[in-house]
């Protein structure tokens, strides 16, 4: 069963494919992390190569969420790395 998540993702995607898609906020527990985990995986179930961009310094959400999917040997794999300036992520991606 499709989420509304998923939805958007594929909404977004079918009409406007990107190299980054950032979800941005200053203020906290708004979704951000659920959101980016919820488009990475629809991503990478269409056979996308995604590498998930972890920049929060303090909670790291999306590595313990990584970490938890590998536990339990879920599909797809996500690639998941954490960065502290968006210098780190930008080189990185051009190594992709």
């Amino acid at each position: 069963m499709a989420t509304r998540y998923d939805k958007l993702a594929a909404n977004y995607l079918a009409f406007r494919p990107t190299a980054s898609i950032l979800f941005t906020s200053r203020k906290g527990g708004v979704g951000k992390s659920t959101l980016a985990r919820a488009t990475a995986i629809a991503l990478a179930a269409e056979g996308r190569k995604v590498l998930l961009a972890d920049f929060d310094v303090e909670q790291r959400t999306c590595l313990r969420w990584q970490a938890q999917r590998l536990a339990r040997h879920l599909e797809p794999a996500i690639d998941v790395e954490k960065f502290s300036k968006g210098g780190e992520a930008r080189s990185r991606r051009a190594s992709l």
